[in-house]
């Protein structure tokens, strides 16, 4: 048994590294069907920790950019 998911685990780091929108698709399509024993889960987790941190560094640099404007306008003022 823990061989067959080694072996799943390497197969998946490989589609995760050698294409990644395929990646995204099979991942999609076994999280839908329920497919949980076979999702790869360490990737996924990375992806969403990640997409979190770039979320995060988005929204900063945008209120970076509009808050001294918005500032100027008078709109913060008193």
């Amino acid at each position: 048994m823990e061989t067959a998911m080694s072996s799943l685990k390497a197969h998946s780091q490989t589609l995760y590294e050698a294409d990644y929108l395929q990646w995204i698709e099979t991942t999609l399509e076994k999280l839908q069907s329920q497919d949980y024993a076979n999702v790869d889960w360490e990737n996924l987790i990375e992806e969403i920790a990640d997409r979190g941190r770039s979320e995060r560094r988005s929204l900063k640099s945008n209120l970076i950019l509009t808050l001294p404007a918005i500032n100027r306008r008078g709109f913060l003022a008193q």
